[in-house]
């Protein structure tokens, strides 16, 4: 998921996308990218993309869940 940025609009105003396809420069390094948005696809340079990535919950201890733990309902002691 990524966060399109665009200068005429203010971050919390940009579009999301998806990233269906990266197309690397002649080094080799990803350079553009074609998104998939609500209404459309488009293609725009790397550098106007910023990933989403999704939150981490982190426990008391400051440990991070693994992969298929089971974890507490932290949620709970605010009911």
């Amino acid at each position: 998921l990524v966060l399109i940025l665009e200068d005429s609009r203010p971050r919390t105003r940009c579009p999301l996308g998806v990233v269906i396809q990266l197309f690397p420069g002649q080094d080799g390094v990803s350079r553009a990218a074609q998104i998939l948005t609500s209404t459309s696809e488009i293609t725009r340079p790397v550098a106007k993309l910023v990933v989403l990535e999704p939150a981490r919950i982190i426990d008391g201890e400051g440990n991070s869940p693994s992969p298929g733990e089971d974890v507490t309902d932290v949620t709970a002691r605010f009911r």
